[in-house]
């Protein structure tokens, strides 16, 4: 780890907004080698709305017109992050759809990337982006800085967390092994006398774990607790 890893601590434990975090992180990535830095979190709740949070130094005139195309609907990144917690690079063959996006973010200097996600016990998924203008990332490059660009983008998602409002703080509910277990053969379709059946034990039973469950989750109905505890990824 190079020695502004010490600094970048610091800096992050007595950040007291978002933005002063974020601007921790963005010279951490300028130690690293990327002029440009943007990081994003979805929140799994509430299902009814868009619940998105988004931060970067890129060009206003690029965020604008993100915003205004709709751009983070089709952008490769945000929906391999969904998918994978790998590292990716921008060049990887996988990324290159949409090519108008591509070719609109490489105009406003955005060429070159790397990015990755880290998706934690409530279910959000953070996306941390590095970029820069010129200098292709090389397989020798991702050798070498692979450990701090990692090490990075889990801080990031650590520090951010802490600052975002609208419930991110909100403890993770602890479900025991039966409850998780009888939620997942609701999600599967079974009812609560065939979930019985399955486990071996009385319906009264299974109907007071899901009681359980609800009251955990502030859930109304069984079909909710199933949708939000599948949301936190608490049936892992």
């Amino acid at each position: 780890m190079g020695h502004w890893v010490a600094s970048l601590l610091n800096a992050l434990d007595t950040a007291d907004s978002a933005e002063e975090a974020f601007a921790a992180i963005a010279d951490g990535a300028r130690h690293l080698g990327f002029e440009w830095c943007a990081y994003g979190v979805d929140r799994p709740l509430p299902f009814t709305r868009i619940n998105c949070f988004q931060i970067s130094n890129y060009a206003q005139s690029w965020q604008t017109r993100y915003a205004e195309a709709c751009y983070l609907q089709v952008d490769p990144t945000v929906m391999r992050a969904k998918q994978s917690i790998e590292p990716m690079v921008w060049a990887d063959s996988d990324l290159r759809e949409a090519p108008q996006f591509w070719d609109e973010a490489s105009s406003f200097g955005l060429r070159y990337g790397w990015a990755q996600s880290c998706i934690d016990a409530s279910g959000r998924v953070g996306l941390l982006s590095l970029a820069r203008g010129n200098e292709a990332i090389g397989e020798a490059e991702i050798k070498l800085k692979d450990p701090e660009l990692r090490w990075l983008a889990n801080r990031a998602h650590t520090a951010m967390s802490r600052h975002l409002g609208d419930g991110s703080q909100r403890r993770v509910p602890k479900l025991t092994p039966r409850e998780v277990e009888v939620l997942r053969w609701a999600g599967d379709g079974k009812s609560a006398r065939q979930t019985a059946q399955i486990l071996g034990v009385k319906k009264c039973t299974v109907d007071l774990h899901v009681a359980n469950v609800r009251r955990k989750l502030g859930a109304n109905s069984r079909p909710a607790a199933v949708a939000q505890a599948t949301a936190r990824g608490l049936l892992r």
